[in-house]
């Protein structure tokens, strides 16, 4: 007599992936960050922007807060704006320096008017990023409050005049620090 086969021991269900940690997100998220390209955010600026972000998002945000970020829904932008508050707003201080000094160093102007231009950009930038690392995150509030879908509301505050005033008067007065010491 045919022998008929045995059954077929039951399928084990197949091994499902460890659900998402911040942990990890942050961690992938750091690494990413730091093989961005930027014109003037390089090294320790860089690692600076990375670490302090990353350490932020997981701090701060849950998974589901996360990949609600994603989704083009009212839910969805409010998720971003908190991540540009709460994550972005903390950590602005050492970019903010990168970039005022970059763009004060390229100054042509400047650097044909001053013959310590680079003591000048240096001193702006430390003073402006001083008050970006006190007051950034707030800055990024109000302006979030107004316009909750600004999708560069550092840009809109850093373009705004009284922010051009702010440094404009930074500038003048290292200016003067500089004029009365060699």
């Amino acid at each position: 007599l045919p022998q008929t086969p045995a059954a077929a021991p039951p399928l084990e269900p197949a091994p499902q992936p460890l659900p998402e940690t911040m942990e990890g997100f942050a961690t992938r998220y750091r690494e990413n960050c730091l093989k961005q390209q930027h014109p003037f955010l390089k090294g320790e600026p860089l690692r600076m922007l990375c670490a302090c972000s990353s350490s932020k998002l997981e701090e701060t945000m849950t998974v589901d807060e996360v990949k609600t970020m994603m989704e083009d829904t009212p839910e969805g932008q409010q998720q971003r704006n908190r991540m540009a508050i709460y994550v972005y707003g903390p950590c602005m201080e050492h970019p903010m320096r990168a970039m005022l000094l970059n763009n004060c160093a390229n100054n042509k102007q400047v650097l044909a008017q001053h013959k310590y231009a680079s003591e000048l950009c240096t001193c702006m930038a430390d003073d402006i990023a001083a008050y970006i690392g006190a007051n950034g995150q707030k800055e990024l509030e109000k302006r979030l409050t107004e316009n909750p879908t600004d999708p560069d509301p550092l840009g809109g505050f850093m373009s705004n005049d009284a922010f051009q005033a702010m440094t404009q008067k930074s500038f003048l007065a290292c200016v003067e620090k500089h004029a009365v010491t060699p």
